[in-house]
């Protein structure tokens, strides 16, 4: 079991990649491209749209929160999310304004079978299962991320924090939103989690998360925030990293 938050952090790195006009004109950037995105790219209306429940989205809009959890699920991993939800879940700032916990799973499983009736239900029923139009599978971990952090921003105008990590993963929610309600309180760019360094992509052709020469070629990853310990980006700072992954 791994625990959030850890103390390195990814905001240097983040800060190095964007100019000063990029972040004065974020807002219109994103507007700009979002618009755009939606009226041209198939794929990527394909990938963000949502299936099932919008129930997640309405608590959104009505509770007004200031930190949204991102939880990266599986449709078949129920019992871990119940597990959450009775645990460290299950915290007065969660039942309260101040927070929203999201599961974020795919439409589909690994196989490729197309089975949402359980999950929905589930959605409907805990109003924090999001489900998105692609499949639950390590290749597509990417996509899940940026449709989770798409989606705080379509449905949250609210959030100031944005956190993403995975279900096998301990979060001190009180710890954190206090750690982000004062440690930053001046700085709008936050990008904070574990760093990591000098990590070799999986060349085994077996594992799931194999990654080829194709892919990627390089024999080591640029320094990089580990998604295994999560990692929380200020809402500011999301849609310019929708932009510039997408």
């Amino acid at each position: 079991m791994r625990v959030f938050p850890r103390s390195k952090r990814c905001l240097a790195i983040f800060k190095k990649i964007y100019s000063r006009k990029f972040w004065q004109d974020g807002d219109e950037v994103w507007r700009d491209w979002a618009n755009d995105r939606f009226k041209n790219d198939h794929l990527f209306k394909k990938y963000f749209q949502t299936i099932g429940s919008t129930k997640p989205f309405d608590d959104c809009r009505d509770k007004k929160p200031t930190l949204v959890l991102c939880v990266l699920s599986h449709p078949s991993r129920r019992s871990i999310r119940d597990a959450i939800r009775r645990t460290w879940a299950n915290s007065t700032l969660v039942s309260t304004e101040n927070v929203i916990l999201w599961f974020i799973v795919g439409g589909k499983y690994t196989n490729g079978i197309v089975d949402n009736e359980t999950t929905i239900h589930e959605s409907k029923e805990f109003g924090d299962v999001v489900i998105g139009n692609f499949e639950d599978h390590p290749k597509m971990e990417s996509i899940k991320v940026l449709f989770s952090l798409y989606s705080v921003i379509r449905s949250c105008p609210s959030a100031v924090d944005v956190y993403i990590g995975t279900d096998d993963t301990y979060v001190n929610i009180p710890r954190l939103y206090k750690h982000l309600a004062y440690r930053y309180n001046d700085d709008k760019r936050i990008w904070s989690g574990f760093l990591r360094s000098g990590m070799k992509p999986v060349r085994d052709k077996q594992s799931p998360f194999y990654v080829s020469r194709e892919e990627f070629k390089d024999d080591q990853y640029p320094d990089f925030c580990s998604l295994d310990n999560g990692f929380v980006l200020s809402a500011s700072s999301v849609k310019r990293r929708i932009i510039l992954c997408s």
